[in-house]
């Protein structure tokens, strides 16, 4: 493969994926800015062209002095990675020498680390450690080619680069092992600075925009995965999320910031604990389990007094924590001020009617009537042909009769107000998927819902007036659904490794690392070191340690004979005889020179046989045909059957 060809290929194969995983998590000003600056290099490139050093200079300093300029602990992690991401971009535009092509493999690598704050997802973890292969074993080529003045290398030395280096490199990926399971765990992030800015939330929104779109497009994108301590039906499942209370007659929107609530309300029915290990961040909100009685987490989480759990880390994902919920559809209520549940915009006179006729008896009685009214025909649920109007509210109720959950709970929540009766729209999800290989439940996308809080007698009671579908359980998926959810537990299984890894695991494990080694402990030896805190592991330590670095240095020992090119690996093993034999090729002598010294035997004639075919490939740039591989084998195996006749070897 030509020289020029294969050195582009590397450089952009191993710089094109952190750089499009970055643009998705900086700002999308700068996300344009990299973008630009990427593919300018690679047309400089293709076009032997580069960018003049002044000017690469010029903006190396000018993007360095904006992120010093504008950088905060708010936004540190994200302005570092947007810093990195626009200077691996500029020393791209400059001459690929292997210093500037050493830093270009430094900054990509800088960026996959910060990457890992973003992306904890398994595939990325198999993408990250592929990559962590993949530039020694690049930077390797690009040595061996430019330090080699070659302008052209066959697929066997091609091959021969990367099965050596990618054999080191696992190698120490041992090491990487015992990092993870030794290195001290902390019960809290050390560092939590530049990941606390909202972006924008997936399956739901901030805001609820009727009248706006006339089709909603399903994803089974997955959003968390819950473990239970018992069994519940899936469709028993509603995950609150956030709290709509201000209508503006067209949306629904979070305007009144609710107060905190300090003390973990009293919910009634049987406590049920759980673990949520979300997956698609909701801005700062925490998705809990209706009804909650109380969230906790290895972060910091604030209870607010509509229900609803946020956390300062925002878009980070996937975050584990613990709750402790209900399932009763009724919540004590701590506010004190229930106006803002009870705000309208003007009205038609005709919608006014409608709720006037629903009035019951009692706050109950209105309530159960605008449920029934909404959820019975010719009241139906739809995705599809949604009304697009300045007036949704007033076409669903009066002309389409059909819309999707966001119509329905925002007419009943308007038709509660209108009724005297405090209502807000709580969005979220609701149902899942029992995965019963795996004994969790999963909540895709999909699943995102919206229901009704009607303030009723003190309390607030859940109504979902929306006409139901169904909740499927895992044995009543598809054929392709079950197999995806099988693949699902793949990443579950690794997501669950790498969260519930903790401080307490870890001395768990070197307890019982502990007892092991005490039972095998020699006596009469007397002891060197003080104790400490790591006396429980230093053994385990220390086996791991030798037995990785044997491996380690069996593994280079080897490489170097059984890795490269089948007619090195003749020559090796020519030149490995005869040494035995005590002739021992000088260090400046050359192979011709070497065979002519032997002394006049029989087995002479078939070293200078050897060498004659060995020389006539190589010193003329051919290719070692099969039959040259298999007439060096040959002579090579009838020099040692001379040599031990001749009782030489």
């Amino acid at each position: 493969m030509e020289k020029k060809r294969l050195e582009i290929s590397l450089i952009y194969i191993g710089t094109a994926i952190p750089f499009i995983l970055c643009l998705f998590v900086i700002d999308k000003a700068f996300a344009l800015v990299g973008t630009l600056l990427f593919i300018l290099s690679f047309f400089l490139k293709t076009k032997e062209r580069q960018f003049p050093s002044i000017l690469v200079n010029l903006l190396a300093i000018f993007f360095v002095l904006i992120f010093i300029l504008s950088v905060n602990l708010e936004n540190f992690l994200p302005s570092s990675l947007t810093t990195i991401m626009l200077l691996l971009c500029i020393k791209l535009l400059e001459k690929p020498t292997l210093r500037n092509v050493f830093q270009v493999y430094l900054l990509a690598l800088l960026l996959y680390a910060g990457l890992t704050y973003f992306y904890t997802h398994f595939s990325f973890f198999i993408l990250f450690v592929c990559n962590l292969l993949y530039f020694p074993i690049a930077l390797f080529i690009h040595l061996y080619l430019q330090e080699g003045g070659i302008n052209y290398i066959t697929f066997s030395e091609l091959k021969s680069s990367i099965l050596t280096m990618g054999i080191i490199l696992s190698a120490t990926f041992f090491i990487s092992i015992l990092f993870f399971v030794f290195f001290p765990r902390l019960n809290q992030p050390l560092f939590q600075i530049g990941v606390g800015e909202k972006k924008a939330k997936t399956g739901f929104t901030e805001a609820i925009r009727l009248g706006e779109v006339s089709q909603i497009q399903e994803s089974s994108a997955k959003v968390l995965r819950l473990e239970l301590s018992e069994a519940v039906s899936p469709s028993e499942l509603y995950f609150r999320v956030i709290v709509y209370d201000y209508f503006d007659g067209r949306s629904w929107k979070r305007r009144f910031n609710p107060p905190l609530r300090k003390e973990v309300s009293v919910v009634k029915g049987p406590k049920i604990s759980g673990t949520v290990y979300l997956e698609i961040p909701q801005g700062d909100f925490l998705p809990v389990v209706e009804a909650p009685a109380s969230v906790r987490g290895n972060m910091p989480i604030i209870a607010f007094s509509d229900y609803t759990y946020q956390t300062g880390l925002g878009a980070i994902t996937p975050i584990k924590y613990n709750l402790v919920f209900s399932l009763t559809k009724e919540k004590p209520a701590s506010e004190r001020d229930f106006s803002p549940y009870l705000q309208l915009p003007e009205l038609s006179s005709k919608i006014r009617d409608i709720a006037e006729s629903l009035k019951g008896e009692n706050p109950y009685q209105t309530a159960l009537n605008i449920y029934k009214y909404l959820s019975s025909p010719p009241f139906s649920y739809s995705m599809k042909d949604l009304p697009i109007s300045s007036s949704p509210l007033e076409d669903f109720l009066f002309k389409t009769k059909k819309g999707n959950c966001e119509y329905f709970a925002g007419a009943m929540a308007v038709l509660l107000r209108l009724n005297g009766i405090p209502a807000r729209v709580v969005g979220g999800y609701r149902g899942a998927i029992y995965q019963r290989v795996g004994n969790y439940y999963v909540v895709e996308e999909r699943f995102a819902h919206a229901w009704v809080e009607a303030y009723i007698d003190g309390k607030w009671l859940l109504f979902d007036p929306t006409p139901q579908r169904g909740v499927h359980s895992f044995e009543e998926a598809s054929f392709l659904k079950r197999l995806s959810l099988i693949l699902d537990l793949i990443n579950y299984q690794y997501t669950k490794l790498i969260l519930d890894y903790d401080l307490g695991k870890q001395k768990k494990l070197f307890s019982l690392a502990k007892e092991i080694f005490a039972k095998e402990k020699p006596r009469g030896i007397p002891q060197v070191f003080p104790k400490s805190l790591l006396e429980p592991l230093s053994g385990v330590w220390l086996l791991l340690i030798v037995v990785g670095v044997l491996i380690l240095a069996i593994l280079i020992k080897l490489i170097p004979i059984y890795f490269k090119p089948k007619e090195k690996r003749l020559l090796y093993e020519f030149l490995t005889v005869l040494k035995k034999a005590s002739y021992e090729k000088g260090k400046n002598q050359g192979l011709s020179e070497f065979v002519e010294a032997l002394p006049e035997e029989d087995f002479k004639d078939v070293a200078r046989e050897f060498v004659k075919i060995y020389q006539s490939c190589y010193y003329k740039d051919k290719d070692f045909t099969k039959e040259d591989l298999e007439r060096l084998a040959f002579l090579l195996k009838s020099l040692k059957e001379k040599l031990k006749r001749e009782g030489r070897f």
